[in-house]
């Protein structure tokens, strides 16, 4: 049997590109809350991945590519899906083998944003929202909330929240040049192990405008509330704020604002409003 070639590889980022857009658009995943490790038959798992990665070794390219889409789907639908994929990564000596593992891992995504209306939602009173931020990954990862500016776009993460309803539109981008933003404190960092997840606009944060002023229902029927939050950016200055310099920024915060996923997260909840 032939083993997988570098084209191969291209043909896995091909497959993959439609099927990684979760931190981008929000569409669901399976399992998005997780399982308990002891929950998970891992060892049918690893039988199924065992026998994925002997597909890999075919002559068709359609079965690799249905071998690949598998095992993406149990990296995303089962705990231990990555944590075994990454075991093969490790001791794999096949280095086209190795860069597809490497693919596969590098395109699955590692938060899920999502957002609940909690009781019921009347004209005139405040929404009652649940937002969280999940890490849906086998690692931990590092996040940052709100905090002052995030909401007015003046710095990342910028966090961007609207409401449609009948007749009425509320909330969106609200841009301001905010000066003397505050410097990032390792305390605004944090951290998530596999499975836990924090709200953005919660404790310890500054919230949102729109939750404070705007998250009122103003007509009765079915409403839209979205939630979009920006942590794209790779220039430092983006992050602490135009006016302030670089060098003010301590080491841990820089290391810390190296692990954060660059990722767009968007979420959104349908519900309807009483008089």
């Amino acid at each position: 049997m032939a083993c997988p070639s570098y084209l191969t590889v291209l043909i896995v980022v091909a497959s993959l590109m439609s099927g990684c857009a979760h931190e981008q658009d929000g569409r669901p995943l399976p399992h998005q809350k997780g399982l308990p490790a002891q929950w998970c038959n891992c060892s049918t798992i690893e039988r199924e991945i065992r026998h994925c990665v002997a597909l890999l070794e075919s002559d068709g390219i359609e079965v690799r590519q249905r071998a690949i889409a598998r095992m993406r789907e149990l990296c995303l639908s089962a705990c231990c899906g990555r944590r075994l994929l990454r075991s093969y990564l490790r001791e794999s000596a096949n280095s086209s083998l190795s860069a597809i593992f490497l693919t596969i891992l590098d395109s699955l995504p590692r938060l899920a944003f999502s957002v609940q209306v909690v009781g019921i939602a009347t004209v005139g009173k405040p929404l009652q929202l649940r937002f969280a931020i999940r890490n849906i990954s086998d690692e931990a990862q590092v996040v940052l909330g709100s905090i002052y500016g995030s909401d007015y776009q003046a710095r990342f993460p910028q966090y961007d929240i609207s409401m449609f309803g009948p007749n009425y539109t509320g909330g969106g981008p609200f841009p301001l040049d905010l000066k003397h933003l505050t410097l990032l404190r390792e305390e605004d960092f944090v951290f998530l192990p596999p499975g836990a997840e924090c709200d953005p606009f919660g404790e310890n944060t500054n919230g949102h405008w729109f939750l404070r002023v705007g998250a009122i229902p103003r007509t009765s029927g079915l409403h839209k509330l979205t939630c979009v939050a920006d942590l794209t950016s790779r220039d430092l200055q983006e992050w602490i704020g135009s006016d302030n310099p670089p060098d003010v920024v301590s080491p841990q915060v820089l290391r810390l604002l190296d692990r954060i996923p660059r990722v767009r997260l968007e979420c959104s909840v349908s519900f309807g409003v009483n008089r």
